[in-house]
């Protein structure tokens, strides 16, 4: 997909990445370390709406109330920056294990917020640093909404996005959406 042309350059000039810290009910998620935007707290509840939208996007698409096994490795195929094959196999199964080691998820039903939090852990997402996820999130965003007319986020959410993008001097912000989706 074109869309993530960007990204690559931006995770490609090595971005840095911050981290913050958060509690969650799922144990075995804690060996996948910290969260993004420790120094941009605003972007957390953002990030989080994005990705619960995302979670219940793919099962919807394919009849499901909760995510399964293959939901979950089709967002993860959506949402982490671009890497190799072996790398996003590589991200799926410890992801995967992380989640399927909670006795609440199974492969026929993964928690929701345990899937998000174990993308806010991601070590793709952390590597790439805030704003390579930050820019991911808001042309994924646009992406929904101008070809299914289905928002992932919420005005409110896209608001505080499109500004936070613009404050930190990212072009991909002041883009016409005709631009962002070339």
């Amino acid at each position: 997909m074109k869309i993530f042309h960007v990204s690559t350059l931006l995770f490609i000039s090595g971005h840095s990445s911050a981290f913050l810290p958060s509690m969650t009910k799922n144990p075995h998620l804690s060996r996948l370390g910290s969260t993004l935007f420790e120094e941009d707290l605003d972007m957390v509840p953002v990030a989080k709406s994005y990705i619960h939208a995302k979670y219940k996007q793919v099962a919807a698409s394919h009849g499901h109330a909760v995510a399964n096994k293959e939901d979950v490795k089709e967002v993860l195929h959506s949402v982490l920056p671009p890497v190799t094959p072996e790398e996003l196999e590589k991200e799926e199964a410890a992801i995967l294990n992380s989640l399927l080691a909670h006795k609440a998820n199974s492969p026929d039903a993964i928690d929701e917020d345990d899937f998000v939090e174990s993308i806010m852990r991601n070590s793709y997402w952390k590597d790439a640093g805030d704003i390579v996820v930050k820019e991911l999130m808001y042309f994924d965003s646009l992406h929904s909404y101008y070809k299914t007319g289905k928002p992932l986020l919420s005005n409110d959410d896209y608001d505080e996005l499109h500004e936070n993008l613009t404050w930190e001097g990212s072009s991909v912000a002041t883009m016409s959406a005709r631009e962002a989706e070339f």
